[in-house]
């Protein structure tokens, strides 16, 4: 929180309000299975226009990749409670 304070933006409460913002509208992404084919997802993705795809569908080498253990920190951001959220960064 100090961060934002002074000003700046970490990625994960911009991720957090973000994803928050799309599931109010019904728009936010699948954090757990891939937008192609459905699978769950357990290891690095890419990130599509849509949502996220398993490494067996991705195919676009100008696509943003996430490592697991991203993916993983961008679905605790989005999803823990305020004050779990607020603990953990």
């Amino acid at each position: 929180m100090r961060t934002l304070c002074e000003g700046g933006d970490p990625p994960p409460l911009s991720w957090r309000f973000l994803w928050r913002w799309l599931h109010s509208r019904g728009e936010a992404p699948d954090l757990h299975s891939c937008e192609k084919c459905g699978t769950p997802l357990t290891s690095e993705v890419q990130w599509s226009e849509t949502g996220f795809l398993c490494s067996s569908c991705y195919n676009d080498l100008h696509g943003l990749i996430l490592s697991k253990q991203e993916r993983l920190m961008l679905e605790a951001a989005a999803l823990m409670d305020r004050r779990r959220f607020i603990l953990f960064f």
